[in-house]
């Protein structure tokens, strides 16, 4: 399965893809789920979670995420891994 996760075609199709839909939507959240669908094929995950600094900068937001349940998050979407990287503590 590694082979097929470094081979030029899928990873040219992936691109394409992502392509296609930053040319093909305005809506940021459908962009941001097709680019964590797409590194989910090529890196041959099965979870994903893409976060954004929210405009002041105080927190980490979930945007995207796949496969993992909405238990994982707290406080509004951030989960506690949210918590450690805005605080600054490990």
């Amino acid at each position: 399965m590694a082979e097929q996760a470094t081979d030029p075609k899928n990873l040219a199709g992936s691109l394409q893809r992502i392509g296609q839909a930053l040319v093909s939507s305005l809506e940021l959240k459908d962009i941001l789920g097709t680019i964590v669908d797409e590194a989910l094929v090529v890196l041959e995950a099965e979870v994903a979670i893409l976060r954004l600094l929210d405009r002041p900068g105080e927190h980490l937001e979930v945007e995207v995420a796949r496969g993992v349940s909405p238990e994982v998050f707290c406080c509004g979407g951030e989960s506690r891994g949210g918590w450690h990287v805005r605080s600054g503590r490990r």
